[in-house]
C-alpha cells in the first residue's frame, strides 16, 4: 500500500496497479509518495520534483531482468525528497552507482544503503544535500590488504556547492570522492576501514570539517586542489598498510589544514609537491613518522603540536618552508629572555629519509646508535633542513586532551618505592 499525499489530500493505490514506479510516475509535480513497510523491486526513477518518503521497513532492492547497467534509484531532476529508504544493491559493480542524481537541489536523508557498486554518486549535479546516510560496502574492501571490489561511498563528478553530512560509510574505495568538483562541504560524517576516507582530486574552495576517520589506507587525500579547507578532523589509526597516512597533499596550493587530530598513523602528514599551503594549530601524536615532505616549497606551518611521533619529521628536495611556533616534544630549547619560545632552533635531519630512500634495506637500522652517529657526521650543512626558527617551550592549553596531566600522587609513589629498594643497599653500606 502506498500513500499519496497531493496538498493535504490523501490518495492511496494498490501495489498491484503498476508497482511503486507507477505510482510515482502518476504523481504530480510537488506531491509526497508514502511508501508502506515492505520490499520494493527496483529500478526506480524520478523525473518530477516530489518527495519520497519510507520509514522502518521500507526497502527497495535490485529485481533482475536487465537492470544490471541502472542505478536501483536514479534521480533525474531537480528539487526532490528522499527520505527513510534503504537500498539494497545485490549487484557488484564498482563502476556504477546504487542511487545516482543527475539534478540541483535535491535533498537525500536518512538513508541506508547496502551496495558493492558505488553507493551515491552526483553527476553534473549542484547544491544537493546527503545528511544520515549510511554506506555499508558488501565487497572485499580490505584496508589493510588494499584489495578493493567495491565502489566508492559517495562521488562527486562536475558538481558544485553540495553538502555531505552525518554519514556513517565503512567498508567502501573511497568514502568520499570529489573530481572536478568546487565548494563542497564534507562535514561531520565518519569513514572506517576503506580506501581513501576522503579523496579530492582537481577540486577547489571545498571544506573537510569535523570528520572522524579511522582504519583507512589515508584519511584525507589532497590531491591537484586549490584552495581547499581541512579543519578540525580527527584521523587515528591509518596505520595497518605500508602506505599509510593521516592527511596526504599532493601538487596542492593555497589550502588549509587546520585543527585536526592526526594520531597513531603511518604517516602522520605526507606533503609532496605541493607550495603555499598554511598547517596551522594541528597536533601531530603518536604517529611513525609526523611529517613526510618532499619537493614542496613556500608553506607554512604554525602552533602545530608534535607529541610522541617517532621520528618528528624529515624534508628533502624542499626549500622555503616557513616554521615558526610550533611545539616539539623532544626539543632541547633555551629561553633565555622568558617569551616562551626557544633561542635555539628546532632541525629536522633529512640524513635517514635520504639514505633509505637510496637503500631501502637500511630501514632495519632505525634509531639505531650507529645511525645517530652517522646522522651527526653529515649534519654539516644544515641550511636546507626542516626548521623551526622559534619553537615553543611549552605546548599551549590545547594539547591538555592530547597529554593528559600526571596525576600529582605518581610522583609520591614513585619516590617512596625508590626509597624502599635503594634502603638494603644503603644501611648495609660500611660507615652507615
Amino acid at each position: 500500500m502506498f500513500g499519496l499525499l497531493v496538498g493535504s489530500v490523501p490518495v492511496h493505490a494498490e501495489e498491484a496497479s503498476g508497482g511503486l514506479q507507477a505510482v510515482i510516475d502518476r504523481a504530480p509535480p510537488g506531491s509526497t509518495v508514502k511508501i508502506a513497510p515492505g520490499t520494493y523491486t527496483g529500478p526506480i526513477t524520478l523525473v518530477k520534483p516530489m518527495t519520497l518518503l519510507g520509514g522502518p521497513g521500507v526497502r527497495i532492492a535490485n529485481g533482475g531482468g536487465g537492470s544490471e547497467d541502472r542505478p536501483l534509484l536514479l534521480v533525474q531532476t531537480s528539487g526532490a525528497n528522499v527520505q527513510g529508504v534503504q537500498l539494497e544493491d545485490k549487484l557488484s559493480r564498482p563502476k556504477h552507482a546504487t542511487l545516482e542524481v543527475r539534478g540541483d537541489n535535491n535533498v537525500l536523508s536518512d538513508l541506508t544503503i547496502s551496495t558493492g557498486s558505488i553507493g551515491i554518486r552526483l553527476q553534473g549535479a549542484d547544491g544537493n544535500k546527503i545528511r544520515g546516510v549510511h554506506i555499508q560496502g558488501t565487497g572485499v574492501g580490505r584496508s589493510g590488504g588494499t584489495v578493493f571490489t567495491v565502489g566508492n561511498g559517495i562521488e562527486l563528478w562536475n558538481s558544485n556547492d553540495n553538502w555531505v553530512e552525518n554519514c556513517r560509510i565503512a567498508k567502501v574505495q573511497d568514502g568520499v570522492y570529489l573530481d572536478t568538483s568546487r565548494r563542497n562541504q564534507v562535514l561531520n560524517n565518519v569513514v572506517q576501514d576503506s580506501h581513501y576516507a576522503v579523496h579530492l582530486m582537481f577540486t577547489g574552495e571545498s571544506e573537510i570539517s569535523g570528520n572522524r576517520f579511522a582504519r583507512n589506507i589515508t584519511g584525507v587525500m589532497v590531491m591537484g586542489d586549490d584552495g581547499s579547507r581541512v579543519i578540525g578532523n580527527h584521523i587515528e589509526k591509518q596505520a595497518a598498510n605500508v602506505q599509510a597516512q593521516g592527511i596526504l597533499v599532493y601538487d596542492s596550493h593555497h589550502c588549509l589544514i587546520a585543527e585536526n587530530h592526526v594520531i597513531g598513523n603511518r604517516i602522520g602528514f605526507y606533503v609532496d609537491q605541493a607550495s603555499q599551503n598554511r598547517f596551522v594549530d594541528n597536533t601531530i601524536a603518536q604517529n611513525f613518522l609526523g611529517l613526510y615532505m618532499t619537493a614542496s616549497r613556500d608553506n607554512d606551518f604554525n602552533g602545530n603540536l608534535w607529541i610522541g611521533n617517532v621520528v618528528q619529521a624529515q624534508a628533502i628536495s624542499s626549500r622555503d618552508n616557513r616554521m615558526v611556533g610550533n611545539y616539539w616534544d623532544d626539543l632541547q630549547g633555551v629561553d633565555a629572555d622568558g617569551d616562551g619560545r626557544s633561542d635555539l632552533p628546532y632541525q629536522a635531519s633529512p640524513f635517514l629519509l635520504a639514505l633509505t630512500r637510496a637503500v631501502p634495506a637500511y630501514q632495519i637500522f632505525f634509531q639505531a646508535p650507529g645511525t645517530f652517529v652517522l646522522e651527526q657526521l653529515f649534519a654539516g650543512d644544515t641550511r636546507r633542513w626542516l626548521t623551526d626558527t622559534a619553537p615553543l617551550m611549552k605546548p599551549p592549553d590545547t594539547a591538555t586532551a592530547s597529554a593528559p596531566p600526571m596525576d600529582k600522587t605518581v610522583p609520591l609513589v614513585s619516590f617512596f618505592l625508590l626509597g624502599l629498594g635503594l634502603y638494603p643497599f644503603l644501611h648495609h653500606r660500611p660507615g652507615v
